[in-house]
This record gives structure tokens, C-alpha cells and sequence, in this order.
């Protein structure tokens, strides 16, 4: 029908645009939250104060750059607006597909508004795991990030390298839970806590609280795999280790902790942006 062609295209551009405008906002968050990530060592620090500047140095290095934060700016912008384009654009269609042929049993079995929540992270889920597919366009912002070198240099050990689709699993891993937490506890909340429905549109501020709260929920839920799936892709080609051998190394070497590292600002990054994104793409929907 013309009026859902045109409501799904303008779904895609907005989440096209609103995802190149998260990585420029975002970028310098997103910097510090993958230099943390990657710097393998304990603090020796005593106080508060004595972590921060230690973690300070890392994000910024040695004498300090505060504008090697925005490294990696184009390859951001560009895997961001196709990132959220296949999120919030595949992601409704790929749960009407799941209602036609699953709908009815687990409303059955769950009732309607069950269903709806586990067919809405289903189809979130099967979209995060498509999203590896970027992965050599993410790897290029990695390198820009973590080495502080032009595009061009960045592209082309990427490129260079035996596989640019290296750590694809792991990558899943990660987006598959992710996205179904994402998108299963926003329509958690709108439900069973500000009771939505035909009748009962949400209010914006709603919208916004749903979202948020989804993003956070989700962002705690990966933090451990992330942390692995970051240092796994971010490897030169000459000394690649699995998903796991670095998982093992890692508590072996950091302890437990170190799965939480870069979870502030990721936090700080990571929910604004997919809470503006989310609320964003709710809206259009209600008022198509």
C-alpha cells in the first residue's frame, strides 16, 4: 500500500539520519569507552581521584589530546546510519513475519500482551544478529580509535587483514541479546507499566522513559561480552586468540572487574543516544 511504503521509507531515513547525528554527538563518548576497554592492566591508584586521572591518561594518552577523541569520525557516522537503518527499519517488519506464523500459538499459550513483548525482542534479536555484517566498516572506526591514524591507514590494514569479518561470532553474541532486551523491556514498560494501548497512546515523556530505561537495561545485560567482542575484534592479525581464550586471560590477568570497563561511558553514550533513537522512531510511528 502507498501509505506503508511511504511510513516504512520515512522510518529508514529517519533512523539513517538520527544515527549519523548519535555518532557525531556521541563520538568522543564512544572513544573513551573503547580505549578503556582495550587497556589491559589494574589500577594502582588509592583514591577516587587517583582513578579517574589514570583512566584520564588512557582516554586521552600521553601528552594530553583531547581532540584524538573524535578519531574515526567518518567510518562512526557511516556504520551508525546503517546500523540504525537495519535496526528500526527491519526490525517491524521482521515482527510482522514472526506475528504471521507464530502469533496465534503464543497468544495462545502467553496471551497478547506476552506475546507481543517476546515477538518484538525476537524479531530485535534476529536484526542484531544481521547488524555483524558491518563489522570491517566498525573494525576501521577501531583502529582510527585505539591507534590514533588517518582513515586511509586504518582501511587498509583492515582490509589487509585474512579475514575482515573476524570475531562475526562473537559480534552476534553480543547483538543477539542485546537487541532483544533492547526492544522486549521498552515494550515491557510501555504495557505493563504505562498500560499503552489503541486507546492510550504514550505521552512523549513516556516514550523517553520506556527507551531509556531499555537502553540502560540492555547496555548492564552486555557489558562482560562487550568488553571481550572489543578487545577480540580490535587484535593485530599476527597475534589473533578466540573470543574465549581472551575472556579466560582477561579474569585471569584483570579479574572480574575488568568486564565492567568502559561501561560508564558507554552508559553515558549508549542510552541518550538509542533512547533519542528509539523515541524518535515511536513517534513516527504513532503519528503515521
Amino acid at each position: 500500500m502507498p501509505g506503508s511504503s511511504l511510513s516504512i521509507m520515512d522510518s529508514l531515513r529517519n533512523a539513517a539520519l538520527a544515527g549519523g547525528l548519535e555518532a557525531s554527538l556521541f563520538l568522543p563518548l564512544d572513544t573513551a569507552r573503547v580505549r578503556l576497554q582495550l587497556f589491559q592492566g589494574r589500577s594502582n591508584a588509592t583514591n577516587l581521584m587517583g582513578h579517574f586521572r589514570g583512566a584520564m591518561s588512557v582516554i586521552l594518552g600521553t601528552p594530553s589530546r583531547p581532540a584524538s577523541l573524535y578519531q574515526g569520525l567518518i567510518p562512526a557516522v557511516g556504520y551508525r546510519m546503517l546500523q540504525r537503518t537495519i535496526q528500526f527499519g527491519a526490525q517491524p517488519l521482521t515482527k510482522v513475519v514472526l506475528e504471521n506464523h507464530l502469533g496465534n500459538p503464543l497468544k495462545e499459550q502467553y496471551g497478547d500482551n506476552a506475546a507481543a513483548i517476546m515477538l518484538n525482542g525476537t524479531a530485535g534479536s534476529i536484526v542484531g544478529s544481521v547488524e555483524a555484517a558491518l563489522l570491517p566498516v566498525e573494525k576501521i572506526k577501531l583502529f582510527q580509535q585505539q591507534y590514533r591514524v588517518t582513515i586511509a591507514i586504518a582501511a587498509r590494514a583492515v582490509m589487509h587483514t585474512p579475514n575482515p569479518w573476524q570475531g562475526v561470532g562473537i559480534t552476534m553474541g553480543r547483538n543477539a541479546p542485546g537487541a532483544f532486551v533492547l526492544f522486549a523491556v521498552s515494550d515491557l514498560i510501555k504495557r505493563k507499566v504505562f498500560h499503552a494501548d489503541q486507546e492510550h497512546p504514550l505521552s512523549v515523556a513516556q516514550h523517553v522513559a520506556a527507551s531509556v530505561s531499555a537502553s540502560a537495561t540492555s547496555v548492564v545485560v552486555t557489558a562482560p561480552i562487550d568488553v571481550v567482542r572489543t578487545r577480540t575484534i580490535a587484535q593485530k592479525s599476527e597475534n589473533r586468540v578466540g573470543a574465549l581464550s581472551i575472556f579466560r586471560r582477561t579474569l585471569q590477568e584483570e579479574g572480574a572487574s575488568a568486564f565492567a570497563k568502559g561501561l560508564g561511558p558507554r552508559l553515558m553514550s549508549v542510552v541518550p543516544k538509542l533512547g533519542f533513537t528509539m523515541t524518535m522512531v515511536s513517534l513516527l510511528g504513532s503519528i503515521s
